[in-house]
């Protein structure tokens, strides 16, 4: 076979075969990649390469460990709007519809977990030195006072049942 041939020799495919290629290798390979732009092309090859390709549950498991925990920045109004527009006109299977509604209804009426002391101390240091608004301090104190009403109304309806 010529050197200009797309395809490889035995000999440079048995070659290859043997090659190790340990954690210094793909490091290389990665940092000499770095930054390069794919053509929309190259991009398109990609993507129909991937298309249809079957993920077991154990990678699936893995990538869920690893995505675990890992902060999201905010979306932006333009990406918000973006999302909305392509969900319009989407058809919900039924099967969707009940599970979604059956999480809903799992949640209703839950309360979450207390936060731990440590947690709550941490919070606390966070709030330290907050300045609020005067308005922002009438919102707190209005919510607040509701609050106390709600409880107190709670309390005689619990007295007379």
């Amino acid at each position: 076979m010529g050197g200009n041939s797309r395809l490889h020799s035995e000999e440079t495919k048995s070659k290859m075969r043997g090659k190790i290629r340990n954690s210094e290798w793909i490091s290389k390979l990665s940092e000499s990649n770095r930054g390069k732009q794919c053509t929309n092309e190259h991009r398109q090859n990609m993507s129909l390469a991937a298309t249809g390709k079957i993920i077991s549950p154990e990678t699936r498991r893995k990538l869920s460990l690893a995505n675990k925990g890992k902060k999201k920045p905010p979306r932006s109004l333009e990406h918000r709007e973006k999302i909305s527009a392509a969900n319009i006109g989407k058809i919900r299977t039924t099967s969707n519809e009940a599970r979604n509604a059956k999480i809903s209804a799992s949640k209703i009426g839950k309360k979450r977990q207390p936060f731990s002391d440590e947690h709550r101390a941490n919070i606390a240091i966070a709030l330290t030195g907050r300045v609020c608004s005067a308005e922002t301090r009438k919102k707190i104190s209005d919510a607040h006072k509701r609050k106390v009403l709600r409880f107190e109304h709670n309390a005689k309806l619990s007295k007379t049942n």
